[in-house]
């Protein structure tokens, strides 16, 4: 019954119609308890046309892994058989329908939104989901994670949650924030629509001024209203006895359970009681556990109350406060002996899991034994994925242990499940929490750790790199290699610093650690001194040495650590090994479904492609780790795609997006320090004012580069930008400013080390600034960029040497560059550069027009990427697992692509752009 609540009902209204035409929507319900939230859910279940699954979340449920997800999607299993294998597998072992090795939490919530695509093939759905706030983190995680990919689907979630100080605020927040919701605040009822809920209750309209009062009193809230009318006397429903006094909203709704409660036999009470410690209610356990004899006759008893309803299998509270006002009048022995009497019957039923936290609840003090078998919980959860539950279960099991050792490895073993389950913040607390009682090196060094890698993931780079320091140091002669694996986070950190320096200091203090033994600690030993080495453009003395050590990281199958073996590659003086190590570690990343390693991996991938010239990969790849960043709170790498993003719309000359991209990277990356962003944001502001002819604030911002201190600057990136530093000089007639940078690139280029592209560079510089030899320099730079495949420097490059040759006269030669550059501007889709190139081609006396158009510039970054695997002959579903979207969502977009590309279909598609959406899409 619906009374009242016409905005509210038009907002999901609207919400249900946008669902029918596949426009997916979120709709969170959010008020204190008792005032309507689920009486409106009823209703929207009621519409007709909709697949409707529901789905409430249980207090007592909170930390038992993805607990409201299997209740959600249970109806839904049949559908497994439908999705790729790889998601199918991790949902079942997420759900423990079957055993498995840990699966990404991220391909987890995966398999739901495909699962969640499947059952709206045919008609909309409906996700009624009630007391969100319980929901435990693991469920919550998938459906925010599915909450964001319905947009092209058939699929409204309709949330509630409770608004209670302390109860569920994270959840709410988080739901709060997901892009697009529609937040519907749910107050008490008016006077009037209060008068009509009295009169669907007791058959009469009463007075107004007792309408008046009831409202006051209960402030409107349905709930308490009705539990009110329920226990006022006729003479006060009149009007001609007074109403009673007003209560706190907690005791004007429970105690008319608690009097309905009062009322029953001992025997009911008791069936009550379990059933509010256990609320998964299955009627076997719970009559069971509270030793029913007579089940029938106490079962109707109960069901009279109105406290609890039976739906053939399962006792379930009517209202949680219900529950929790049962719960709440026991005493503490009443409760305890509840919770040991269900985890008997659940411990003899097979329900270990559930009958250890039922021992947990009835246990005050300290219970060795108990904290071994929440330590079990702990590592079936860990298994299914389901960290935070873990985290919750060691950090439990933590308080019943007997010893300071037990306490800190467990409350470790938490902070590091709270870690991998993305609630830095918690695991933060965990470890402040452990580190007074960690007294051996081994723990002190492991917590140390995870605060460090907190920071880092943080972006808090310069704390991370001082953590990091100090747990090597700790951990160098109790565990050798974990001291390795954190100086060569450290290397990392200090590289997102911008701060090289620091890498000699990493050197030293991983001097003296026991010889590295395993594939893993022999390719890190690598790793640092090529670092060391090879980021500090100091020559390694025999890299061949190095070269079978650092083979070893890729072949262990982590996209991060093949990452590294890019980067090693490049400082080595091999590009080309480098980008085939970011090719493979997106490859490990998507096989694996480790959507969370994906950001890291595509910050390196876009840079490079981007500095390649390749700007629809660059564009699509840094837009996809960004969306994923975000999601995962990635800060440091949120940062970096960001300014990489503002790198590529800076070269195509797109100055809006530009500063849009470099303003937000700039807000993340400032205050951390964040060196490497900082500094590609120069790069990229200096780029579009070279592109646009504002040659004298790029020439400003290069050179305050060059001598940037750490955290504002990277002298990686201060080197790599230098043809555009005297480009710029040249064009305003600065030269004389640039010397000590070309003298560094000729340096760098002269290095053992050093890359073809470092050397041509250099060449390109010295054709830049003119003078004898300029032709050829410019002509060898050109040709061997081109060689490189770096189409960008090599099309600019043509573009000076157009214009040397015009200005010496020698127009046919002149032209023939000059048409070059502007065919090679035109295929990266460089907008800003083919104008240029055209307009000295017409200067030359040669007609020529701006860029030209075939479509693909026109493509979003998601509809790109999904062309170029439609043109790889992939299908939606396969593009779908790819990419974490839902097969509607791929056909959605594909579908908008195909008018700008002046298709319609797929055929069509691949006939006619395979080979260009290969050369300017390819990653």
């Amino acid at each position: 019954m619906l009374i009242g609540r016409t905005a509210e009902w038009a907002g999901i209204e609207a919400a249900l119609a946008a669902a029918r035409d596949a426009q997916g929507r979120t709709v969170l319900l959010r008020g204190e308890a008792g005032v309507g939230k689920t009486a409106l859910l009823d209703r929207a279940a009621e519409t007709p046309g909709f697949r409707v699954l529901r789905a409430t979340g249980v207090e007592a449920e909170s930390d038992l892994a993805y607990a409201s997800a299997h209740q959600l999607l249970y109806p839904l299993l049949p559908f497994l058989d439908d999705l790729p294998a790889t998601q199918a597998g991790a949902v079942r072992v997420a759900l423990g329908l079957e055993a498995g090795s840990t699966p990404d939490r991220f391909l987890v919530a995966l398999g739901f939104l495909s699962l969640v695509s499947e059952a709206a093939h045919d008609e909309p759905l409906l996700l009624a989901l009630d007391d969100v706030q319980w929901w435990d983190t693991a469920s919550l995680d998938a459906l925010l994670f599915v909450a964001r990919r319905v947009a092209a689907e058939p699929v409204l979630l309709l949330l509630a949650a409770r608004e209670q100080a302390g109860t569920g605020d994270e959840a709410i927040t988080a739901v709060a924030r997901l892009p697009g919701v529609l937040e519907l605040p749910v107050g008490g009822l008016p006077d009037d629509d209060v008068g009509a809920l009295m009169a669907a209750v007791v058959g009469v309209a009463p007075p107004e001024a007792v309408s008046h009062a009831l409202a006051e009193r209960t402030h409107g809230n349905p709930l308490a209203l009705v539990e009110m009318v329920r226990v006022l006397t006729p003479d006060q429903l009149a009007g001609r006895d007074p109403l009673p006094d007003a209560l706190s909203l907690g005791e004007r709704l429970e105690r008319p359970f608690l009097q309905r409660a009062a009322v029953l036999p001992p025997t009911a009470r008791d069936l009550l009681l379990v059933a509010a410690a256990e609320p998964g209610g299955e009627l076997d356990v719970l009559a069971e556990a509270a030793g029913v004899d007579g089940l029938d006759r106490v079962l109707e008893a109960v069901e009279t109350s109105g406290l609890v309803r039976y739906d053939g299998r399962n006792l379930l509270y009517t209202h949680p406060l219900a529950r929790a006002a049962v719960y709440g009048d026991a005493g503490a022995r009443e409760r305890h002996e509840a919770h040991l009497r269900l985890a008997a019957v659940q411990e003899a039923r097979g329900q270990a899991d559930r009958a250890v936290w039922h021992r947990a609840a009835a246990t005050l003090g300290i219970d060795d034994g108990l904290a071994a078998a929440l330590d079990g919980v702990a590592e079936r959860s860990r298994l299914r994925s389901g960290h935070a539950a873990a985290a919750a279960a060691y950090e439990r099991a933590a308080d019943l242990s007997s010893t300071g050792a037990e306490r800190v490895r467990r409350l470790s073993a938490a902070a590091d499940s709270a870690w991998l389950a993305g609630q830095s913040a918690r695991a933060r607390l965990l470890v402040e929490r452990a580190e007074p009682i960690a007294g051996d090196p081994l723990s002190r060094g492991r917590l140390v750790a995870l605060r460090a890698r907190a920071a880092s993931r943080g972006g808090e780079v310069d704390e991370a790199h001082r953590l990091f320091l100090a747990g090597a140091d700790l951990l160098r002669d109790v565990s050798p290699g974990d001291a390795r694996e954190l100086l060569a986070e450290a290397v990392e950190a200090a590289a997102y610093a911008g701060d090289l320096d620091r890498l000699e200091e990493i050197s030293v203090s991983a001097q003296g650690l026991r010889a590295a033994a395993s594939p893993r600690e022999r390719f890190l030993a690598a790793w640092l001194e090529v670092s060391n080495h090879g980021m500090r453009a100091h020559d390694v003395e025999d890299p061949t040495v190095l070269l079978a050590d650092l083979a070893l990281g890729a072949d262990l199958g982590e996209p991060r650590v093949t990452v590294w073996c890019g980067i090693a590659a490049l400082n080595l003086g091999d590009p080309t090994g480098m980008m085939q190590h970011y090719v493979r570690a997106l490859e490990q990343a998507r096989r694996a479904g480790a959507a969370g390693s994906l950001p890291y991996v595509l910050e390196h991938s876009a840079m490079s492609l981007a500095l390649a010239g390749n700007f629809g990969a660059s564009r699509s790849g840094a837009e996809e780790g960004l969306r994923l960043a975000r999601e995962s709170e990635q800060q440091r790498s949120a940062g970096q795609l960001l300014a990489i993003l503002a790198f590529v719309a800076a070269t195509v000359g797109d100055e809006e997006e530009c500063l849009r991209c470099a303003d937000e990277a700039r807000a993340i990356a400032g205050p951390r320090s964040l060196g490497l962003t900082n500094a590609t944001v120069t790069w990229a502001r200096s780029r579009l004012d070279l592109g646009l002819g504002r040659y004298d604030q790029a020439v400003d911002r290069l050179v305050a580069l060059a001598s940037a201190e750490p955290g504002e600057g990277h002298p990686v990136i201060a080197l790599w930008c230098t043809p555009d530093l005297v480009e710029s000089a040249a064009r305003a007639r600065r030269t004389a400013e640039v010397g000590d940078a070309v003298a560094r690139i000729a340096a760098r280029a002269g290095a053992v080390a050093s890359t073809p592209g470092t050397a041509l560079a250099a060449t390109w510089c010295r054709g830049l600034l003119g003078g004898p030899g300029a032709e050829e320099d410019l002509a060898t730079a050109a040709e061997g960029l081109a060689g490189l495949g770096l189409p960008l420097g090599a099309a600019r490059a043509r573009l000076a040497l157009g214009e040397l040759l015009r200005r010496e006269r020698k127009v046919r030669a002149a032209r023939e560059h000059l048409r070059a550059a502007l065919e090679g501007f035109q295929s990266l889709g460089a907008r800003v550069w083919a104008e240029r190139a055209a307009a000295e081609l017409r200067a030359s006396g040669e007609g020529a027009s701006a860029a030209e158009v075939d479509g693909i510039d026109s493509l979003t970054a998601q509809e790109l990427q999904i062309v170029r695997y439609v043109s790889q002959g992939a299908s939606n579903k396969d593009i779908a697992a790819q990419l974490f979207l839902s097969p509607r969502t791929v056909e959605y977009h594909l579908y908008k692509a195909y008018p700008k590309l002046g298709v319609a279909s797929r055929g069509q598609l691949i006939s006619r752009f395979a080979g260009a959406l290969t050369q300017r899409v390819d990653a």
